[in-house]
């Protein structure tokens, strides 16, 4: 047992340390001398009143780079930044705009503000510049041209804000306070536009200057509007950044009507560090229980939101936009690695296809419409709170607008425990034996899963601390009772695996006797879908099984020769194979102790039909599937038919990296799908992770699922305690769903992953010697598909 992982941490610490300076390294012998360097420009309000958001962008923007050429490297380019400081100010936002033109950049993230997008506008369409902007919401700004942005438009917010006044507070009546610039205006043009399909009107509204607001007359118009209203019936919305609201609320007397009355905010006053800073503000705005729709990632547990923004070191903390502008980078970083050339136009379209494909910080994918503007929305919900003289913006809900259907408001009742302190999980990891490949890769998963979310608890002012205790499992059923056994002993209850199926079924009967929660990262064999406290996070293999078949049915296999290991996963995969499948079959099994394949590999050669194109081997192993094609003799007909593999042997680094297998499974077409969280998406999580441990092999996409089940464990404990019963933890488990850093978990009645893909991979011979897996295929059982499969070119 390692009753601790301190040298496991100092490795990873070790391995981050040197991996951040290898990405930062500017050697030009670090590179590859065909890299091409492609220069990507920022127009960031670095300066002025739009700093906060500057500051938190140019963050993202430093912190995301390394990540971003890591996953670009392969591809032989790489990322540079120009960033300008726009100092909040249309003018000089052209003026940097046109400087970067002249440098010949024409790529650009940014402006961030609608009233400097609309500054620079026509010159980025007259000279063919591309501009993303991670923040300007104007309606205005929605027109068929260079402009793109990767935040919802103002209306999408302005439905949902209103529908929240309506629907939870049974407003009629509101008086509005709007900055008189595009921002302001175009969002109280849409008000207007909204409001009267929301059953309410205006009561009255005014223009806040930009330059030179005299906030103590705008007081003064503000309390005459408000004279004649019943504060039952009409509400506040106040439309500018943080600075102006508290200058204009340092103007209020405390025995104002105003003090009484319901004020909403916009965006961009909700977590402003200028706004906090002075305690009559705050405490004016718990008073009116001051409330507004953001982008956030506060109080969220069960999301990859947190998580990304402890990826941005505290970039969300100045501004939520540097969530949005993270993805800004990734996705120009896909957009580039897949153009055909680098022009505007075909930049444009390979944007708005990429975006199609690209899953983004909040969970959804940046479809885009017409106008280059993402159709999804996702807000959160937040209101001023007083805890004894401590305030803060207190998270109430959700607001999200996916861009089909009706947009849907989710409340949030989830709160941090005060019982607290260090809390034991378990982790029966196959550290050898023949798991011991995935075993050790879920490993350092988890070790960087735990210490995310120590940062987290943290973060939100817990105590908690989880702590793991790796127990080697030997890749064997009788070590895995026992090694489960030891940790019930030592009072751990909860635990993450074992991930092989023969030996989840033999801890079992700890969970049916005592109750103990296994979350497994990767068993899959159908008979251990069952009501009881264990879950796994793949899709059983009944789902495998179709694929397979599918795919066998495609190639035009009817002669099917199985040799599969005997065990659960090998056994009842098989089982379901050969119940699924229509064409002639030969059933093979070997000991799962066995090292000589001989005899087996003679019978199943003398199975090869004389129809060789119509016949193949479908073999179900695990790292023993290296010893099976080495020991194909030179004259089997075995060499002669295609062969497929599963799960268990897909993307195997030990059989690419030993020449003889692998070139046995090049010449056989040796093919096998992996389960995928991912699908057909693109989602930067599992690259960013590649990134920080840069290993010689990327991560499993499937390995990935492992950081969630203890993500998820863990919020279990921060919400209920740490002396939290079973009862209580496996009840939080049992109920949720979320997206996560491998994907969208949702799990089915029998705790069972009931959405995801299968990627389909086949072994290919490269440059040199060197062998690969490549993608040429895929299987969907997602919520638009039933279970289809798709071959690639």
């Amino acid at each position: 047992m390692k009753k601790n992982t301190i040298l496991l941490s100092l490795i990873i610490a070790l391995i981050l340390t040197l991996s951040g300076c290898l990405a930062d390294s500017d050697d030009p012998q670090s590179e590859t001398d065909n890299m091409k360097t492609i220069t990507i420009g920022a127009l960031l309000p670095l300066t002025g009143n739009w700093n906060e958001p500057g500051q938190g962008a140019k963050k993202a923007l430093d912190v995301t780079l390394s990540m971003v050429n890591y996953f670009l490297k392969p591809s032989e380019l790489k990322f540079e930044l120009d960033i300008r400081d726009t100092e909040s100010n249309g003018e000089k936002a052209l003026q940097e705009l046109s400087s970067l033109h002249d440098a010949g950049i024409d790529t650009v993230i940014g402006p961030m503000s609608s009233e400097e997008c609309m500054s620079v506008l026509d010159y980025a369409n007259e000279n063919s510049v591309l501009l993303l902007s991670p923040s300007a919401t104007s309606e205005e700004l929605a027109l068929d041209d260079n402009f793109f942005r990767l935040v919802g438009n103002d209306r999408s917010l302005i439905e949902g804000l209103t529908t929240i006044m309506k629907d939870k507070y049974d407003y009629d009546r509101l008086i509005t306070v709007y900055l008189d610039d595009t921002y302001g205006r175009g969002y109280y043009a849409t008000l207007q536009d909204v409001l009267p399909s929301m059953g309410m009107e205006t009561a009255g509204a005014i223009p806040l200057s930009i330059d030179s607001a005299d906030h103590a007359a705008i007081v003064d118009e503000l309390e005459g509007l408000a004279a004649g209203e019943n504060i039952e019936d009409t509400a506040i919305l106040l439309v500018c950044d943080g600075e102006s609201a508290s200058d204009l609320i340092k103007n209020i007397s405390s025995a104002s009507k105003l003090s009484t009355m319901k004020w909403f905010v916009s965006v961009d006053i909700i977590g402003s560090t200028i706004f906090m800073e002075d305690s009559l503000v705050e405490a004016f705005a718990a008073e009116t229980k001051m409330e507004g729709l953001a982008i956030g990632y506060r109080d969220v547990a069960l999301d990859a939101l947190p998580y990304i923004a402890n990826v941005l070191d505290g970039a969300a903390e100045i501004s939520p936009y540097a969530i949005p502008t993270w993805d800004c980078l990734w996705l120009l970083a896909k957009t580039y690695k897949e153009a055909a050339a680098i022009n505007t136009d075909t930049l444009k379209k390979t944007l708005v296809d990429e975006a199609g494909r690209y899953r983004n910080a909040f969970g959804a994918i940046s479809l885009l419409d017409e106008n280059g503007d993402i159709k999804s929305s996702r807000y959160m919900r937040y209101m001023m709170y007083d805890d004894k003289g401590s305030y803060s913006w207190r998270c109430l809900g959700h607001y999200v607008n996916l861009g089909v259907g009706d947009p849907i408001i989710q409340t949030i009742e989830w709160s941090v425990s005060v019982d607290s302190g260090i809390v034991q999980v378990g982790a029966l990891l196959p550290l050898t034996g023949s798991l011991a490949e995935k075993g050790g890769e879920i490993e350092i998963i988890l070790e960087h899963s735990a210490a995310s979310f120590n940062q987290y608890a943290s973060d939100m002012g817990s105590d908690l601390r989880i702590e793991l205790v790796v127990e080697d499992t030997g890749s064997d059923p009788e070590t895995a009772a026992v090694a489960a056994q030891k940790l019930v002993d030592m009072g751990i209850r909860t635990m993450i695996g074992p991930i092989g199926s023969s030996e989840l079924e033999a801890v079992k009967p700890l969970s049916d006797s005592y109750g103990d929660i296994f979350i497994s990262p990767l068993s899959s064999s159908p008979s251990l879908s069952l009501e009881d406290r264990i879950y796994r996070l793949m899709l059983n293999d009944t789902h495998q099984a179709h694929a397979l078949c599918l795919l066998l049915t495609e190639k035009g296999i009817s002669n099917l020769i199985i040799i599969n290991r005997n065990d659960t996963y090998g056994n009842e995969l098989a089982d379901t194979v050969t119940a699924d499948y229509t064409g002639k079959i030969t059933r093979l099994t070997y000991d799962v102790d066995q090292s000589d394949f001989s005899t087996i590999l003679t019978e199943a050669g003398a199975a090869v039909s004389y129809d060789t194109e119509h016949t193949a081997v479908l073999v179900v192993a695990n790292e023993e599937i290296v010893d099976i094609l080495k020991q194909v003799g030179t004259q089997s007909r075995l060499n002669d038919v295609a062969w497929f593999g599963t799960d268990s042997s897909a993307l195997s680094n030990l059989l690419i990296n030993d020449p003889d297998a692998a070139e046995k499974a090049s010449s056989v077409n040796f093919t096998a799908f992996d389960y995928s969280p991912y699908g057909p998406y693109f989602d930067p999580l599992y690259h960013e992770i590649n990134s920080t441990f840069q290993s010689n092999e990327p991560f499993k996409e499937s390995s990935l699922s492992s950081f969630d089940g203890l993500w998820l464990l863990c919020c279990a404990y921060l919400v209920h305690g740490a002396s939290a019963d079973l009862d209580t933890i496996n009840n939080y488990i049992s109920g949720k769903s979320f997206r996560g850093v491998g994907g969208v978990l949702s799990l089915d009645a029998y705790g069972d992953r009931q959405f995801g893909y299968y990627k389909l991979y086949h072994v290919a011979a490269g440059e040199n010697g060197k062998y690969s897996w490549e993608n040429n295929g895929i299987y969907n059982l997602d919520y638009t598909h039933s279970g289809t499969l798709e071959l690639f070119d």
